[in-house]
């Protein structure tokens, strides 16, 4: 069945969080870790994207690792793709983890857009590991490794994901899976990559066991260890 949403923004509670009101809060706090997935909120309010780059920035200066997924809703974005874009890239200086869907890449860079080039520049914008989703056919993990004075991309790729009727969910899946490469990427080596293969597919996995079902209703461990010991999500790169 086809599915719609609708989502209000003007006038709501969110609409009241400033740079000055995050700072305030996170005085005096330490986080382990900090994820948002910023697109039912959208970043095109100035105030807004002023403090969840607050936020960010602060969170990371503390020591938390931090990711983001500007999880992107079309019709909430009046002010068009190319300023969206800008305040998406300027969150991406901020993070250790971006992930996007193939979707929201076409959005901001266009139709047809060159998926690992954006992931590229998106590492040279900063984030230590850029994760695109393309829903049923998997997922793919950038991450630069130490070879020479900037370092070489290198991909890591899940191909094979069973069909799934729900893109967004195998999206939302993977996004929180990806911070458990933490320690992987902190170590930006090439033997790090084997590691960050076997995340990515677990996480592939995770997520086309919940669009398999009714819900957002995520496997148990258990179930999750018995669709890896059947199917074999293969690395390529």
């Amino acid at each position: 069945a086809d599915v719609r949403y609708a989502f209000f923004k003007e006038n709501a509670a969110d609409r009241a969080l400033t740079a000055d009101r995050v700072m305030k809060a996170l005085s005096g706090r330490s986080f382990g870790a900090a994820h948002v997935s910023l697109g039912a909120v959208t970043l095109e309010d100035a105030s807004m994207a002023e403090a969840f780059e607050a936020f960010f920035r602060a969170a990371k200066a503390g020591g938390a690792f931090t990711s983001f997924d500007p999880n992107i809703r079309q019709p909430m974005i009046v002010g068009g793709s190319e300023a969206y874009r800008g305040r998406v890239e300027r969150l991406t200086q901020a993070v250790d983890v971006a992930k996007a869907s193939d979707a929201d890449i076409e959005f901001l860079y266009g139709e047809g857009a060159d998926l690992d080039a954006v992931a590229g520049r998106w590492l040279d914008l900063g984030a230590r590991l850029v994760v695109v989703t393309r829903g049923p056919k998997g997922a793919s993990a950038y991450v630069k490794v130490a070879r020479g004075p900037d370092g070489d991309t290198e991909v890591v790729s899940i191909r094979k994901a069973p069909p799934c009727s729900d893109a967004q969910t195998v999206d939302s899946e993977v996004s929180g899976a990806a911070p458990w490469a933490e320690a992987e990427v902190g170590s930006a080596a090439s033997a790090s990559l084997p590691r960050l293969g076997a995340v990515l597919a677990r996480a592939v996995a995770a997520a086309a066991v919940t669009c398999s079902r009714p819900g957002a209703d995520p496997p148990t461990a258990e179930e999750l260890e018995r669709v890896l010991s059947v199917v074999n999500f293969a690395r390529e790169g």
